[in-house]
């Protein structure tokens, strides 16, 4: 009996370390996206929202010593956790602190994420930093299966291992035929699998992102924080695409930010045709995300037209 009761122990330490690494060598590549969320700071001054194009559109490592700041973003991210995250998080903002928003197409079109196949696996990000009251869908096992499993959420063991970081990827040397190409198919995707249709098939906005924004703007303004629209630089051959292959979703898309402004009584800071980015394919990664250098030069763009005369007259060294 007690040989057994020795195995047994024995056994549950080895599996217990075995696990912890696993864990370990799994959490350290941050497979969900989400270590900076256990540091995020108080006194911010400037942040933003948004999906993919946030994250990868803002860059503010040129303004550490200048701002506090953060970047809310993540890919795929819906308006409706936005507003979830800025809501958990409130309290690090400042008065007088600006908050972008940034207005992609495929968020303010878009549809229920709830509906897609992947959606579980995107949602488990949330579990590892959010409060159980603003997770969707929220599972007390897929709770306790992250905080002490983390590992066997992935997919496949080849997610333990870290992969190329693709903010340094550039479109400097690729075909300009090719970059239109692209610019088409995504377009196509996105009307074809992302967009919300009325029972006649027409493309209208997005009623669960509409509300989102709204509640993001109501939540800015009791922190006293000023929220403001935004969309960031895109190729000009997506651009174009967005006009031409997807000319109903362009208009629904503008028509929607447009009473989004008029509603809330809020500018729009438009840089999708800005010039300083048109041609400059070494500034983004693919046809709809700025690369981490054009992320640097739209961040010291919009902190220097948009965020400084809003923080005018701040004094950043009381924070």
């Amino acid at each position: 009996m007690k040989s057994f009761v020795i195995k047994g122990t024995i056994f549950t330490v080895i599996t217990a370390i075995i696990i912890q690494i696993l864990n370990w060598s799994y959490m350290r590549t941050d497979p969900f996206d989400t270590v900076r969320f256990n540091n995020v700071p108080d006194g911010i001054q400037i942040c933003n929202l948004g999906s993919s194009v946030g994250r990868y559109g803002f860059n503010y490592e040129d303004y550490d010593d200048e701002f506090i700041t953060f970047n809310f973003a993540m890919d795929f991210q819906s308006a409706e956790y936005d507003y979830r995250i800025l809501e958990q998080y409130k309290d690090r903002l400042i008065k007088d602190s600006v908050v972008f928003i940034p207005l992609a197409l495929p968020i303010l079109i878009g549809h229920q994420e709830t509906e897609d196949v992947d959606f579980k696996g995107k949602n488990n990000r949330y579990y590892l930093f959010l409060d159980s009251r603003n997770i969707k869908e929220y599972s007390l096992i897929t709770n306790i299966k992250l905080h002490y499993f983390p590992f066997v959420m992935a997919s496949c063991l080849k997610e333990i291992i870290k992969g190329e970081d693709i903010w340094d990827r550039t479109l400097e040397n690729q075909d300009v035929d090719t970059i239109k190409e692209d610019a088409i198919e995504t377009v196509i995707m996105w009307e074809n699998t992302m967009v919300t249709r009325n029972d006649k098939g027409d493309i209208i906005p997005f009623d669960e992102a509409i509300k989102a924004i709204y509640k993001i703007v109501k939540l800015c303004d009791s922190v006293g924080a000023t929220p403001i629209l935004i969309i960031p630089p895109i190729t000009k051959e997506l651009n174009q695409s967005m006009k031409n292959t997807s000319k109903q979703a362009y208009k629904v898309y503008y028509n929607t930010i447009c009473d989004l402004c008029d509603k809330m009584d809020l500018n729009l800071y438009d840089y999708s045709n800005d010039e300083r980015f048109l041609d400059r394919y070494d500034l983004f990664m693919d046809e709809f995300h700025l690369n981490k250098e054009g992320a640097r030069e739209f961040t010291d763009i919009v902190i220097s037209e948009i965020a400084k005369p809003y923080l005018n007259g701040y004094d950043t060294n009381n924070v």
